[in-house]
């Protein structure tokens, strides 16, 4: 492979500040122009072979070889002071006394190598002192003199005069720019607004005032030293009409309305009716809203008509009001109706005007009175008739009539169909009784037919059929087996059916079986007793067929019957049914636990994490055995952790071993219907510090690493200076098993101080300094000339790395987008302007903490 040279791991190649020789088997490297900078580890490698030295570069003190010179300059005018230092210096300051000055709009900073400038823009009185240049531990003082030129009005203000709602326009020159100017209107500084204007254009000011109203005023401009003032009077505008009355014609009992528009607002109108003045009151309405004026006439009458007139003073507009004769019309209809026989109609019929006159409505030609079915109504304009339960016969013409108006409908009327609203029910019967099938309809003069399977029946001696009014009944005589079937009721074609069952005496429990509580191991005896001896007995337990058997066993004597249960369980507890054919009768079995007795209770226990615990009981009788241990709810079974035993004499132990704080709770057991309860309550061991946090020193701008070590793991709290710590971009807090660590990205000098890890009753404490890296500029930006419609790229370096910083052209912060990317990669920071046109030639400024360095694109 190829030989190597590297300094302090980057590889090196030839270039203006290094050359690289190579002369059979000798190598040679050569820096020309060093700097601090390139101070390391040098190494040259050959394959396998490697050899290493250290380079060290130590800086020249710094020497002014040409200090800055006095300069008198002109007010408003710019001046540049300059110096040069020997070597190039890295870190360069302005002071103007012992005030230290930035790069702005103000001033413009430039370094070349070395020489050194600064540019003074607009200079001011304010900007004449001694400056200075320092750099390391070399400095350069000059003195700026400034002559300030005497302000002079060259062309005077003038008096104005304008009409209201006018602009006025006041203008004077200057012999030259001044740094400040005010206007005053009557000693009251007059500010720029959507009404007032101010503007300058070199010497010449201007103030511009719009929609003026009637005043006398003093104007006076007003700058460094000199004041000037003259009179603006604002004439008042005589009112005229922007819109004229118009003629109205209006019907009698309607309103009328009369309107017109003034050019201002501040005028008193007086209303005239053929010469006579009007006043405000209920018929005549006066309204006046800005520059609207208007005139409302209510209830119109024949003698309202005529010429009338607004008078404002200074103008007047006339127009005439017509009054028609009013013209009453039906504006709704009578509409034609469809209904059902027996329901609810309304008509309704409304006029355009209220009338005192009376109005008739006939029904099929007859003259419609009130009555109870239907009532004639009237509510201002509106006429209705309502008839209730209407009838066919009132289908017909319906004709509503008032004075020499008429309005003709029709009314139809649907006959009512027979429905069945009650249908009829199946019925049960024995032999010798009289059963009834009932149902009801709507129409009580439907003709009705009773059929049987089929088959029209009549009235007879057997069969009694009535009907009054909606209710229809058949009653059927001394009823027989064969009188079983189904019925059916028919009327106008609606029918409804019911099935009648006669059937024979059936078996009946002169004796029912009861209920029966009952203990385990015992036996119990259900018994029932019926009327007459029963030929067939079946036994269940809920759906189950019982069978005799050692478990059960069933006896029949006579009319009593009886079942036997030995030896009961829990499981035993169901519904039991006797069933003999015909007829069934049920009791309830519940069998309850064998009665036991708690002898020693459970006593409460208390212990830290990780031991073991034993809860013990005694019972009576010590043969029972099943009981249950419960921790609050959960059942407790024996497993590597719990062990349950039980031992002679009716003794029960329950053991729990390496407990946890989550085993805090209420140990219960459950022996039969009997429980003993006690509480276990375990309490946390403390945790320990393994592994203490130790004192640690950062360097600016990397990262560091706090780990610190418990004997348990525990709820870990961080501190800085006694103050709580959350994650956030700069500190990330994690925890893994019994480790815990604090990751500080980027440090800071502020991160410098004591930091704390809390493990609740236990904590360890570490100092962290950070070794500061000096921030300056390793690298200015230096100025670039670029063509329009190209690309140029400003660049610096910064000896703090992943700084924030922000870019500027004069005053104006720039933001990353379409036409510049700003781009930071560990100490180099660079602006890349696209598109480049004219108006980006300027000055750009580079600002990281607070230093800045400056740099000029010209286009």
């Amino acid at each position: 492979r190829a030989p190597k040279w590297t300094l302090n791991g980057e590889p090196l190649s030839s270039g203006p500040e290094v050359r690289i020789e190579r002369k059979g088997t000798s190598h040679r490297l050569t820096f020309t122009n060093t700097n601090s900078s390139m101070g390391g580890i040098v190494q040259f490698s050959s394959g396998k072979s490697r050899s290493t030295a250290q380079l060290t570069v130590t800086e020249r003190p710094l020497v002014v070889t040409q200090p800055v010179s006095d300069v008198a300059v002109k007010e408003n005018c710019l001046v540049t002071l300059r110096c040069e230092f020997c070597p190039s210096p890295r870190v360069v300051r302005w002071f103007k006394g012992r005030a230290p000055l930035l790069p702005s709009s103000k001033y413009n900073m430039r370094q070349e190598k070395n020489h050194i400038e600064m540019t003074i823009r607009n200079v001011k009185a304010a900007d004449a002192g001694e400056y200075r240049c320092l750099a390391g531990g070399a400095e350069s003082r000059g003195r700026v003199n400034v002559e300030v030129k005497q302000l002079k009005i060259t062309r005077h203000l003038e008096h104005v005069e304008v009409e209201e709602e006018g602009t006025a326009v006041f203008s004077c020159e200057l012999n030259h720019e001044a740094p400040s100017v005010q206007w005053l209107l009557d000693d009251r500084v007059i500010h720029a607004s959507y009404t007032n204007k101010i503007q300058n254009s070199g010497k010449v000011y201007t103030l511009v005032l719009k929609r003026l109203t009637q005043q006398e005023s003093r104007v006076t401009f007003k700058t460094v030293g000199i004041s000037e003032s003259t009179i603006l009077r604002v004439k008042e505008r005589p009112a005229v009409f922007l819109r004229s009355l118009e003629d109205v014609v209006a019907e009698e009992r309607d309103n009328a309305c009369l309107h017109c528009e003034v050019s201002k607002q501040e005028v008193t109108p007086v209303w005239r009716k053929d010469g006579r003045v009007l006043n405000g009151s209920e018929k005549h309405e006066i309204l006046q809203l800005g520059k609207s004026l208007s005139l409302i006439i209510h209830k119109l009458r024949k003698d309202d008509a005529g010429e009338y007139a607004c008078d404002v003073g200074t103008s007047q507009t006339k127009a005439k009001v017509a009054v028609r004769d009013l013209y009453i019309t039906i504006v709704k209809r009578l509409r034609t109706i469809l209904v059902l026989e027996g329901e609810y109609c309304s008509f309704e019929c409304t006029l355009s005007h209220d009338i005192i006159d009376e109005p008739s409505w006939t029904l099929n030609g007859q003259l419609i009175v009130s009555n109870g079915r239907i009532q004639v109504a009237n509510q201002g304009r509106k006429y209705a008739m309502n008839i209730q339960e209407v009838m066919i016969t009132d289908a017909g013409d319906v004709v509503f009539t008032i004075k020499d108006l008429s309005c003709r409908t029709m009314l139809f009327v649907k006959e009512k169909p027979v429905r069945v609203f009650k249908d009829m029910l199946n019925v049960k019967a024995v032999p010798g009784e009289d059963p009834e099938l009932s149902c009801e309809i709507t129409k009580p003069e439907a003709t009705i037919k009773w059929l049987k399977n089929g088959r029209l029946i009549k009235s007879s001696a057997k069969y009694k059929m009535a009907q009054k009014g909606y209710l229809v009944t058949l009653v059927v005589q001394n009823a027989t087996v064969k009188d079983s079937g189904e019925y059916c009721c028919e009327a106008d074609g609606i029918a409804t059916r019911a099935r009648l069952e006669v059937r024979d005496l059936q078996h009946t429990f002169a004796k029912e079986l009861r209920d029966v509580t009952a203990e385990e191991k015992n036996m119990v005896v259900l018994e029932c007793e019926t009327k007459r001896p029963a030929t067939k007995v079946t036994w269940l337990k809920g759906m189950v067929v019982l069978k005799s058997g050692q478990k059960y066993l069933m006896v029949k004597k006579g009319v009593v019957l009886s079942l036997t249960i030995f030896s009961l369980e829990k499981g035993d507890s169901d519904l039991y049914t006797c069933d003999v054919g015909s007829m069934q009768s049920r009791a309830l079995l519940t069998v309850q636990g064998q009665k036991v007795l708690i002898l020693d209770e459970l006593e409460d226990v208390k212990c830290l994490e990780g031991e073991t615990a034993v809860f013990k009981c005694r019972i009576c009788p010590s043969v029972f055995t099943e009981v249950k241990w419960y921790l609050d709810e959960t059942l407790l079974y024996t497993n590597d952790l719990n062990e349950i035993q039980m031992t002679s004499g009716g003794y029960h132990t329950l053991t729990i071993k390496q407990l946890a704080r989550k085993d805090t709770g209420t140990i219960s057991f459950e022996a039969g219907d009997k429980r003993s309860y006690a509480s276990l309550l375990v309490r946390e061991r403390r945790p320990t510090i393994i592994k203490p946090l130790e004192d640690t020193e950062a360097i600016e701008g990397g990262s560091l690493n706090l780990l610190c070590k418990t004997s348990k793991p525990c709820h870990i709290l961080w501190y800085k200076d006694g103050c709580l710590m959350w994650n956030s971009s700069s500190y990330f807090m994690t925890r893994s098993g019994n480790e815990a660590r604090l990751t500080i990205r980027e440090v800071k000098d502020t991160d410098a101080g004591v930091y704390e890890c809390n493990a609740g009753s236990v904590s360890t404490k570490a100092t962290v300094t950070v070794k500061a890296v000096p921030a300056e500029f390793t690298r200015q930006l230096y100025s670039q000339e670029a063509d329009e419609g190209s690309s140029v790229t400003l660049f610096c370096e910064f000896s703090v790395p992943g700084v924030q910083h922000l870019w500027r052209k004069g005053a104006e912060t720039l933001r990353s987008g379409q036409r510049y990317l700003m781009k930071q990669r560990k100490n180099y920071l660079s602006l890349t302007i696209h598109n480049v046109k004219l108006e980006d030639s300027g000055t750009y400024t580079c600002i990281c903490r607070n230093q800045r360095t400056m740099a000029t694109v010209t286009v």
